[in-house]
């Protein structure tokens, strides 16, 4: 698989941002990936030979190459992706089809008791503290025997 020189200068950046390493470690990582698109029989065989050409943990390699192949993905038009499913392996493609974008849940809806919730609350209170007396029935405020003398 080819991906264009053109797109390096946005692929490069991209993946730098979601994986969190320096643009040069990014720019190799893409290299490996697209080097190991080229000759891959499928997704666990990708995987496989970018391990072995970064020299990566197979887990984050795996990793790493899902992100790589997703960013690719989204620079394909459907031309470009309709050629290459004539070729690659289907969970191949599965790695390089962008996602369906869907929308946020919406969030659920409670009912919402008036002044029983802080975020339903009003300003003031029913009773409010310039009100309240100090302490409980038993405290030394109110003349009650103090716990530490006899």
């Amino acid at each position: 698989m080819h991906v264009r020189r053109g797109e390096d200068t946005v692929l490069t950046p991209r993946l730098h941002d979601e994986l969190g390493v320096p643009e040069a470690d990014a720019e190799r990582f893409l290299e490996a990936v697209r080097g190991a698109l080229d000759e891959t029989t499928g997704a666990e065989d990708l995987y496989g030979r970018v391990a072995r050409h970064t020299r990566l943990p197979p887990g984050k390699a795996r990793e790493l190459t899902q992100v790589a192949c997703r960013l690719i993905g989204e620079e394909l038009d459907p031309v470009e992706l309709a050629h290459l499913e004539s070729f690659m392996p289907g969970d191949v493609i599965e790695l390089l089809t962008p996602p369906a974008s869907s929308t946020p849940p919406t969030p659920p809806r409670h009912p919402v008791d008036q002044g029983e919730t802080l975020a339903s609350g009003r300003p003031g209170s029913r009773h409010p503290l310039s009100e309240a007396v100090p302490g409980h029935q038993d405290s030394i405020a109110h003349g009650g025997r103090h716990p530490h003398r006899h």
